[in-house]
């Protein structure tokens, strides 16, 4: 009964190759029930204008091979609506008691991902706060050396320079950092800390900006691996 429904896009779903075995159920005759609810819906759809039923988003089609046979077979990815959908053909005390046990197992999923859309939140609210700390830094150190040195670069582009590197060690896109996960976005809130103290380090010992940058390049690749090691050994 593990693995009654599993995440994918963020979204819980189970299969119809699960529904059959937890409900004893041949596997085509569970296909048969899903295609001909997919009809009806849709059926139901043409005839009503304000029928708002999706059934190509409760019920996806896919499909699955069986172990030594290359040869693919239909399946379906299913949804919660979906799942209730179907389900209320299943009957029998035994039924129900299966009927509850995947109600659980979506609300449990379900739980788990505001808590992660939460933390994704609370985290992403922090980076933010430490980008500007790292601005901060790179405004009062690296551009006065920048200007020194005769440097018109506008102010900008020392800051997009930073995010660059910052996205490079996180391995994150540029404009992307809201799809970032909870990992890459926690190791982005350390690294710019780090960033912004080793900006005034290096301003120290050198005298260009490009010294500078390559500099704190260099840190953040290193410090990057060390916490993607210190990530992997707390989830074992």
């Amino acid at each position: 009964m593990n693995e009654l429904v599993f995440l994918q896009n963020d979204q819980p779903l189970t299969t119809s190759l699960k529904v059959a075995e937890v409900f004893e159920r041949e596997h085509k005759n569970v296909v048969r029930d899903i295609e001909n609810l997919i009809a009806d819906c849709e059926k139901m759809a043409s005839e009503s204008e304000s029928s708002k039923v999706s059934p190509r988003e409760m019920f996806q089609k896919s499909s699955y091979k069986v172990e030594g046979n290359f040869k693919e077979y239909p399946m379906y990815l299913i949804n919660r609506d979906g799942f209730t959908l179907l389900a209320m053909g299943f009957t029998g005390k035994k039924a129900l008691q299966f009927k509850l046990k995947y109600i659980q197992a979506f609300n449990a999923m379900e739980q788990d991902l505001i808590k992660i859309a939460t933390e994704h939140k609370i985290l992403r609210d922090s980076t933010k706060k430490g980008y500007r700390k790292l601005t901060d830094s790179i405004k009062a150190n690296v551009i006065p050396v920048a200007r020194a040195n005769g440097s018109k670069t506008e102010e900008r582009f020392f800051y997009i320079n930073a995010a660059n590197a910052l996205n490079s060690a996180v391995g994150c896109k540029p404009y992307s950092r809201d799809d970032l996960s909870v990992t890459q976005l926690n190791m982005l809130d350390q690294l710019q800390d780090i960033a912004a103290f080793e900006y005034k380090q290096a301003v120290k010992m050198f005298h260009n900006t490009k010294q500078i940058n390559s500099y704190v390049k260099d840190k953040l690749a290193a410090c990057s691996q060390v916490l993607s090691v210190a990530q992997r050994l707390a989830l074992n």
